[in-house]
């Protein structure tokens, strides 16, 4: 199994030859299994997709989507919103009625013809799909359609490099519609290598991810941009009372000091993770506690989670999030001298024994090599985790024991 992905009430799954399975909840149609039957207990293949190969998917709680090896898109579900993809009406025979499909159907680029015929060819490439309950985001590869672009990084005449591509549909239009991220000035996150004449930084869009009613996307030089209908999903710092709907990307301007390199969305909030490790969140809550923040429920610019380090991957959920930690452990305070050490134990079972030269007299030099201090720094080391690191930092800040707070970071 390569991928698995759920919602509220259904699962997909991706195997290594490339089939897709589903199961559960399928009053929309989101199985995929061309029946009106309301559940699946047990996975089951999509018929419809037999003879292609599933490289990536991405589930709502009213409909699915995956992505092939071809570069084709197929969607199935409740198609209320236009979230298929599909000018069709056909009802699933739910009890809601909502046009859709419950066979999978093929997402067709009919509005730019030309690089239709390209991409049907196998020229792009898809990275990533996205679905949330209204809407469905894709990410593909960047295609250069044999435009030649002189400037000052590639010889005239050459074929340069392109940004990769965002398309969304659904919120009411089932056209696929090509995401404007408009160049800006150069800035810190920009992809230096696209530079257009104007000296104006082209976006390159490596992530994405999507909530209830809003987009995100981090481009390859780390910047995040937002855009869809919120208030403080969005990340710009607009308060409580206010409403906003951005038609366009958007910078989010507080995090131009980090560099991104992941993104997570749902509901009404938003998670991304830093190139040092650590993670940032904002948006709205019902639950406290959703956010990292304490009992904070409303965060409208991003702010960095407390005690969480070493942050490899988010997932954000309606009520709660996920995080993958690194399993890389740091070298113990006074390493250069712990080397030398390995060998000496302070074992401890009513009193604190230190080896007798006869015993070992490398652990006993090793020993007399340290400072107590230095010995209660490696020891208390040791014992720290996830659960006690913060607590552990701030007595080391305290009394100014510049190795043990240097290893709690």
């Amino acid at each position: 199994m390569t991928r698995i992905v759920c919602s509220d009430n259904h699962t997909l799954a991706v195997l290594d030859s490339g089939a897709l399975f589903s199961w559960g909840g399928n009053r929309f149609g989101q199985l995929g299994h061309n029946g009106h039957a309301e559940f699946c207990d047990t996975p089951k293949r999509i018929d419809k997709l037999r003879r292609h190969t599933v490289c990536g998917v991405a589930a709502s709680p009213f409909h699915s989507v995956c992505f092939t090896s071809t570069g084709e898109i197929w969607t199935w579900g409740s198609n209320k919103q236009g979230q298929l993809g599909s000018g069709k009406t056909s009802t699933t025979g739910g009890k809601l009625g909502a046009p859709g499909s419950s066979t999978p159907l093929n997402v067709t680029w009919h509005h730019h013809t030309q690089q239709h015929k390209q991409h049907q060819q196998g020229y792009s490439e898809v990275l990533e799909v996205c679905a949330s309950h209204t809407c469905t985001l894709v990410l593909r590869r960047g295609v250069v359609y044999g435009a030649q672009y002189p400037s000052a990084h590639h010889p005239s005449g050459s074929t340069r490099p392109v940004p990769n591509e965002v398309y969304q549909w659904g919120n009411g239009s089932h056209t696929p519609t090509k995401v404007q991220f408009l160049p800006k000035k150069r800035i810190r996150g920009c992809d230096m290598e696209m530079l257009s004449d104007s000296n104006r930084c082209i976006i390159n869009i490596s992530s994405i991810a999507v909530g209830n009613h809003h987009c995100v996307g981090v481009a390859a030089g780390g910047s995040v941009y937002t855009w869809g209908l919120g208030v403080a999903q969005l990340g710009h710092g607009i308060s409580q009372e206010q409403k906003s709907h951005l038609s366009f990307p958007k910078l989010v301007e507080s995090l131009l000091h980090e560099h991104i390199i992941g993104v997570s969305a749902a509901g009404e909030r938003t998670s991304v993770v830093t190139a040092r490790g650590d993670m940032y969140t904002w948006g709205s809550c019902r639950i406290t506690g959703a956010l990292g923040h304490g009992k904070h429920t409303y965060q409208p610019v991003p702010r960095v989670v407390l005690g969480v380090k070493g942050v490899r991957q988010v997932a954000t959920g309606a009520d709660h999030t996920l995080v993958l930690v690194s399993a890389c452990v740091p070298s113990l305070p006074h390493s250069t001298q712990e080397a030398a050490s390995s060998s000496a134990e302070i074992r401890a079972d009513d009193d604190l024994m230190m080896p007798s030269e006869e015993e070992d007299p490398q652990a006993l030099s090793a020993c007399n090599s340290f400072t107590l201090q230095e010995l209660c720094e490696i020891e208390i080391a040791r014992l720290v985790h996830l659960r006690n690191v913060i607590s552990v930092l701030s007595v080391a800040e305290h009394y100014s024991r510049v190795h043990l707070f240097n290893f709690c970071l």
